[in-house]
């Protein structure tokens, strides 16, 4: 028996980490690269002719699939059928919640000066590389309206300059902070009062359940699996187009109205999410695979 967390085409179980590649495909065009002659460009490249062939023969050769969300179950079903869906399990993302806890008010402030960050001020967490897919550009234009507070954005980019850049011809330079990849991400979640995930495509993003477990509410994208734990007002909030500032303006105000009441209740559903749990699960998938094998 054979387990692969890739698009290959020998595997029994495929763990489909990466999601639907034909949606992020849908979702790029509608939300990221409009024009018309880019698109074609896209589509007729050896690249993306690979990809498509590539996962169509995964999906058709593993007995088993397993996805992070029911948002990817429902992509391989409009995209691939029904045949595919039936061989999906769903298996949630787990989440370290020792690593990853919220922090009372005193350590917070404690923290906050050991990272340098603004002691008294409202503070917006980013957190994600592949800065364009996961939608900063619509966070920063959300940071311009909301004016209280400041952004810490975590991650790396290829174009960072690019967009250190946009934030000076927005004027907003002084409420970004681009930190850069950091391998200490736990004390910043801590740290800060809200998470923002504005992602035009991911499958779950972890980042989101570390938020959730350090105690934040999270503010993500229906585009976005983890978004399946966010209840709506109680721990977050979810936004409907990723590329809509004004109403991300809008649902960071009241999350951080908010943040302490609706970080307590994202805490208790992350407690249910445990990595424990997570590689119980995938391994009673493979156990029950390995029986009919």
């Amino acid at each position: 028996m054979s387990f692969s967390y890739e698009r290959t085409i020998f595997q029994d179980i495929y763990r489909a980490s990466d999601g639907c590649h034909l949606s992020w495909l849908e979702n790029r065009f509608k939300y990221l690269d409009k024009a018309g002659i880019k698109q074609i460009f896209i589509n007729l490249s050896p690249k993306q002719w690979q990809i498509k062939w590539l996962e169509k023969k995964c999906l058709k050769v593993s007995k088993i699939i397993v996805v992070n969300s029911k948002m990817v179950l429902e992509e391989y079903r409009k995209f691939y059928g029904e045949e595919i869906a039936k061989k999906c399990v769903i298996v949630y993302n787990g989440v370290d919640l020792e690593r990853f806890f919220p922090a009372k008010k005193e350590e917070k402030q404690r923290i906050r000066k050991k990272l340098r960050l603004p002691l008294s001020s409202p503070l917006i967490l980013f957190v994600g590389s592949g800065y364009k897919r996961k939608g900063l550009i619509t966070l920063l234009r959300a940071v311009k309206l909301v004016k209280e507070g400041y952004l810490v954005v975590i991650g790396k980019d290829k174009k960072l300059e690019w967009f250190r850049s946009l934030t000076e011809r927005m004027r907003i330079e002084r409420q970004v902070m681009f930190l850069g990849p950091r391998k200490n991400v736990e004390e910043f979640y801590r740290a800060v009062d809200i998470f923002v995930l504005p992602t035009i495509y991911d499958p779950f993003s972890n980042t989101c359940l570390e938020a959730m477990a350090s105690g934040l509410p999270v503010i993500t994208t229906l585009t976005n699996g983890a978004s399946e734990l966010i209840k709506e007002g109680e721990n977050g909030f979810l936004l409907k187009n990723p590329s809509d500032f004004e109403e991300l303006a809008v649902l960071i105000t009241q999350g951080l109205n908010q943040a302490e009441k609706m970080g307590i209740q994202a805490r208790k559903i992350a407690e249910g999410f445990s990595m424990e749990k997570a590689v119980k699960k995938l391994y009673d998938v493979i156990e029950k695979c390995i029986k009919n094998f």
